[in-house]
């Protein structure tokens, strides 16, 4: 939910190409903090996607499959 919220309310996306992931994980090269990924995408709306997944959360998911990456939830950090 917080990826949502964040993308809802700012635009911001955090993101993380597949094969970066399997990069990592295959050299087992994980380290914190991790560098952000910017999009460069001349062809998406974000004003429009930041509409679509308000109305429906499901298109968030629907966003991720269309720029072919994955949720970055490694770059969270849990506080309170």
């Amino acid at each position: 939910n917080g990826l949502r919220e964040l993308f809802e309310e700012t635009g911001i996306l955090l993101y993380r190409r597949k094969q970066d992931i399997q990069t990592m994980l295959r050299n087992n090269d994980v380290r914190y903090p991790l560098t952000a990924c910017v999009l460069h995408d001349d062809t998406l709306n974000v004003t429009e996607w930041r509409h679509r997944v308000k109305n429906d959360a499901f298109e968030f998911e629907r966003l991720f499959r269309t720029l072919d990456v994955l949720p970055d939830i490694l770059s969270l950090v849990y506080w309170q």
